[in-house]
């Protein structure tokens, strides 16, 4: 009985381990996830002046849109904000506006 109960209290004790492991790695991503955004936002790309290859690093944004949204700003000059984006460049749509947020800036 004895063997059968110091069994269960290390399988316990290793249950509890793995869930604070997780708990603390939850924890950990969410930080991380913290500072990405702090470090996007203070680094945002101009959508007005970043050329196609640059626009490509974004999320969401491929070669194909990349270069729409180059040839819509150079029809029709700087962008003012996500509504003329979208208006302006078929592909952009809500989501991309979503993913964007913080990560790129408008600058005339």
């Amino acid at each position: 009985m004895s063997g059968a109960r110091s069994r269960g209290t290390v399988a316990l004790a290793t249950t509890g381990l793995l869930l604070a492991g997780a708990g603390f790695a939850r924890l950990w991503s969410c930080s991380v996830a913290s500072q990405y955004r702090v470090v996007a936002a203070s680094s945002a790309v101009d959508m007005n002046r970043a050329d196609a290859a640059a626009l490509e690093r974004l999320p969401g944004i491929g070669p194909v849109l990349a270069e729409r949204i180059v040839s819509a700003r150079m029809a029709g000059g700087a962008f003012a904000g996500f509504g003329d984006l979208r208006a302006r460049v078929e592909g952009i749509g809500p989501g991309h506006e979503q993913a964007l947020q913080g990560v790129v800036s408008f600058g005339k």
